[in-house]
C-alpha cells in the first residue's frame, strides 16, 4: 500500500472546524435588524402610495423596535416619536425574522398585512455584521456626507422616516447605511437628523 503524504496524514488529523454562524444583523425586507451581543434593535420603514405619489405615498408604516434576545426570541418594545410604545414578539434566526405586535403601529395595516392577527415574516435579504444599531430619519431631508466634517452638497439624502444602519458615532456626526432601491448608501449625517436610539421612558 502507498504511504499517504506526511501532510495528508496531519490533515486528517486536525479537528474540524465549526463554520462560524451567519451575522443575523441586515435587511429584512423592510427592516433593518442589528444584532450586538444579546441586544436586538429594529428599523422599520413601508410605504404604498395609494392616491398619492411616490414622493408623497398615502400610507406609511414607520416604527423602531428593541428587545433582550434569549433562544432567538424577544420581548421588544415598538415605538415611533410622538406615539405610545407597543409591545411584540421577534422571533430572529437562519429562517428569517418573525413580528408579532399586540397592536398594529399607525399606517401599518395599510402598508402590511396586520402584524396582530398573524406575524409579518420576512428572510434575509442581506446580511450586514458591520451594523451596531439602526434608526429612522427624523427630518424632511438629510444629506449623506463623504466624512464626519465634510461639507453637506446636494445628494446623496434620506428623507424622513427612511430606515437606516448605525455603522459609527464620532461625536454629533453618526455614520450610516441606508439600503437603497438599487445599492447601500453609507456615510455620515447628523446626530440631530436621526431618532433617539432607545424608546421613550413611561
Amino acid at each position: 500500500m502507498k504511504p499517504l503524504p506526511i501532510l495528508a496524514v496531519a490533515a486528517a488529523f486536525l479537528p474540524l472546524q465549526a463554520a462560524a454562524a451567519p451575522s443575523l444583523s441586515g435587511q429584512y425586507g423592510p427592516l433593518l435588524i442589528a444584532v450586538q451581543g444579546d441586544t436586538v434593535t429594529g428599523a422599520f420603514s413601508e410605504t404604498r402610495v395609494g392616491n398619492g405619489t411616490d414622493a408623497a405615498p398615502q400610507f406609511s408604516c414607520a416604527f423602531q423596535l428593541s428587545g433582550t434576545l434569549k433562544g432567538g426570541k424577544a420581548q421588544v418594545t415598538t415605538w415611533y416619536p410622538g406615539q405610545a410604545p407597543i409591545a411584540g414578539q421577534l422571533s430572529l434566526g437562519g429562517e428569517g425574522v418573525s413580528l408579532t405586535l399586540k397592536e398594529d403601529q399607525p399606517g401599518c395595516a395599510m402598508t402590511e398585512a396586520s402584524m396582530v392577527d398573524q406575524p409579518w415574516q420576512s428572510a434575509q435579504d442581506k446580511a450586514a455584521p458591520a451594523w451596531i444599531g439602526t434608526r429612522l430619519i427624523t427630518t424632511a431631508k438629510a444629506v449623506i456626507r463623504k466624512t464626519s466634517d465634510a461639507k453637506p452638497g446636494r445628494t446623496p439624502y434620506v428623507v424622513q422616516d427612511d430606515a437606516v444602519a448605525v455603522l459609527a458615532v464620532q461625536g454629533a456626526a453618526v455614520q450610516i447605511a441606508y439600503p437603497g432601491p438599487d445599492k447601500t448608501v453609507t456615510g455620515w449625517v447628523n446626530a440631530t437628523d436621526l431618532t433617539a436610539a432607545a424608546p421613550p421612558k413611561p
